[in-house]
């Protein structure tokens, strides 16, 4: 079955002029994919709704109308949705879900999305905010070290500083420094529709230990916390078995990074969410911060937990190298890197059966 993703991949490709490509030619592509009812579900639903407004999604306009980096755009999107005192709640994201299943359930199938699966997507909003709102206090891997950046790209004093760097922003900023470019509407939307070979070849050469980042294990941590069963995770990279976790703590031991799984996030890191609705206990800083609400957690089964992983883990698992633990990562990670670069000319469905998750949401967290 053909994706949207992959039509679209197709139809761009053949379009001359793909450097010309805008978000809102994107976004009218996509919107040509679906029915009537669909389609018009989806712009009110992001254009003027509750909630549009709780995932503060005017502020991330100007990232979609400029002809320079949108780093700083979405940095500044992020100090948005982090700073508001009003996340989305269990009922606006209830509303919405109800609103997509109502007018697009037929979309959906007829591209291999099931019910479940949409579900699943807006039960974990906490998670997805929680992690958006990490900030780091060392936001160059020192893997850049010898990377000059390119002059007018996103620069510390064009982005939020205090009590570090959004990690989003950070990663992007290192991400545009190996590929020698600005983080641009058209870049970007180029590379992904696979106008831009340079790019995949790029993306294939940023060194392995890229991934041995505070914000990357700080990311792991909270989504350990979800899924459990990521961590354990079973790979075999040339014939040494690790788990995921164990790949990680003694490929980044170097660094001085391991994971934890259980919130404690890394001592550079720090989370600025205002009124988090994260439901697990976060330790930064010295601190424990505690759900309000004892209440069951939001949990995913096995089966959807296998669903999610499947794809990571069998490119993990695929990738060789030698035995050493520094070497494994790096084999590890490189196959991780190629099937990026070879993800830039089409986006691949993802689709899978995902048992239904509890709605369930906490309360204030100070």
């Amino acid at each position: 079955m053909r994706t949207a993703a992959h039509a679209l991949a197709f139809a761009f490709a053949a379009t001359p002029a793909l450097a010309q490509i805008s978000p809102s030619t994107i976004a009218a592509e996509v919107l040509s994919f679906l029915s009537n009812d669909c389609a018009s579900a989806v712009t009110t639903l992001v254009t003027n709704s509750s909630f549009s407004q709780c995932l503060q999604l005017p502020a991330l306009e100007p990232a979609f109308n400029t002809s320079t980096s949108v780093i700083p755009d979405v940095d500044a999107y992020l100090t948005a949705v982090c700073a508001s005192s009003s996340p989305c709640s269990n009922e606006t994201l209830t509303e919405a879900a109800s609103v997509l299943l109502g007018n697009c359930s037929a979309d959906f199938a007829r591209f291999g999305i099931s019910n479940a699966t949409v579900d699943v997507v807006f039960e974990l909003y906490p998670l997805a905010r929680e992690i958006a709102c990490l900030k780091t206090e060392t936001p160059l891997n020192a893997t850049t070290a010898n990377v000059t950046f390119p002059t007018t790209n996103a620069t510390a004093s064009s982005l939020n500083t205090t009590n570090g760097t959004f990690c989003l922003s950070a990663l992007a900023t290192e991400l545009s420094t190996y590929l020698g470019a600005n983080l641009t509407d058209a870049y970007i939307l180029t590379a992904a529709l696979g106008g831009n070979a340079t790019t995949v070849r790029l993306l294939e050469a940023i060194p392995p230990t890229a991934l041995c980042s505070d914000c990357v294990v700080a990311a792991l941590d909270l989504v350990e916390q979800y899924f459990p069963a990521v961590g354990n995770l079973s790979l075999s990279v040339n014939g040494t078995n690790y788990t995921l976790n164990s790949l990680i703590d003694t490929g980044c031991a170097a660094y001085n990074l391991s994971i934890s799984a259980n919130g404690t996030l890394p001592a550079t890191i720090d989370e600025v969410a205002v009124n988090s609705t994260y439901p697990f206990n976060v330790t930064y800083d010295n601190t424990t911060y505690v759900p309000t609400s004892t209440a069951p957690v939001p949990l995913i089964n096995g089966t959807a937990v296998e669903s999610i992983t499947s794809a990571v883990g069998s490119a993990v698992a695929s990738a060789t190298g030698a035995l050493s633990s520094a070497t494994a990562i790096e084999s590890a990670s490189s196959e991780i890197f190629s099937i990026a670069a070879s993800a830039t000319s089409a986006a691949v469905s993802a689709a899978s059966d995902v048992a239904a998750v509890k709605r369930r949401w906490i309360g204030q967290r100070n």
